[in-house]
């Protein structure tokens, strides 16, 4: 099966700190793919990589079959990969229907005029469809400044879908979540996979959610792929547990 997402020697330094150094990563469709490590290991700066936000020093990124290596942003959304930040980037002062209408009259190349209904425009039910996705339709009209940061992160999931990714980038969809907040939003990530229709990679801290829901572990670790398997494979690496040493890892079979 050829890969969706292919790396090949991906290299970025900044001064003297090599923060990804010689990445060869693969990703299959409709696997759900974890990249783990340290803080420090590379992982944000390779998600960069990948969707153009910083160009490479070496290597290459293809996608979907295509080399995709310095493309700009935009176009590797529309090529359909798309991609969640650690920090939400909603508008506040949008409701959450607003918030995803932005994307998807994008997608469809047409203005988006904020200050109309959109009463019986294909691309209100597209965002509602969208938003009932990630079990938010009930908060369509509340504006994003006041939902949880929960359900603003959801929302976020949602503008990223709305793009139509064949890959979806989530970068620590967990980060500053309360432990009820964080199962609720680990539960919508979990029913959007497996309902199909996106491929996704996440980075992601905690080692529940990951071991519940990646198919498949890539850990970095000084910018280096240490390590890539399934999760049981990951656990049972010698390398992965000297890294993790009195921390993640620690107790752990």
């Amino acid at each position: 099966m050829t890969a969706l997402l292919k790396t090949e020697g991906l290299c970025k330094r900044f001064g003297s700190v090599r923060a990804v150094d010689g990445v060869d990563l693969e990703v299959r469709e409709g696997q759900l793919t974890a990249v783990i490590g340290p803080n420090g290991a590379g992982k944000t700066t390779l998600f960069h990589l990948v969707t153009g936000a910083i160009a490479p020093d070496a290597g290459r990124v293809h996608f979907a079959g295509r080399d995709i290596t310095g493309w700009p942003p935009a176009a590797i959304v529309r090529a359909g990969l798309a991609r969640t930040f650690q920090i939400t980037s909603v508008f506040p002062e949008l409701s959450a229907l607003e918030n995803v209408l932005l994307p998807v009259l994008a997608q469809r190349r047409e203005t988006a005029r904020l200050w109309g209904s959109y009463a019986g425009h294909p691309a209100r039910d597209a965002a509602l469809e969208l938003l009932d996705r990630v079990g938010l339709v009930a908060q369509a009209h509340r504006p994003c400044g006041q939902l949880s940061h929960a359900d603003q992160k959801l929302v976020e999931v949602a503008m990223a879908l709305a793009t139509r990714p064949r890959l979806l980038l989530l970068d620590e969809p967990a980060a500053g979540l309360a432990p009820g907040e964080t199962e609720r939003v680990i539960g919508s990530l979990r029913d959007m996979v497996a309902a199909g229709g996106v491929t996704v990679v996440l980075i992601e801290h905690d080692m529940d959610i990951v071991f519940s829901m990646a198919d498949r572990i890539v850990v970095l670790h000084q910018g280096r792929v240490l390590a890539d398997g399934t999760p049981s494979e990951i656990r049972a690496n010698p390398a992965v547990k000297e890294v993790y040493l009195g921390g993640t890892f620690a107790g752990r079979p």
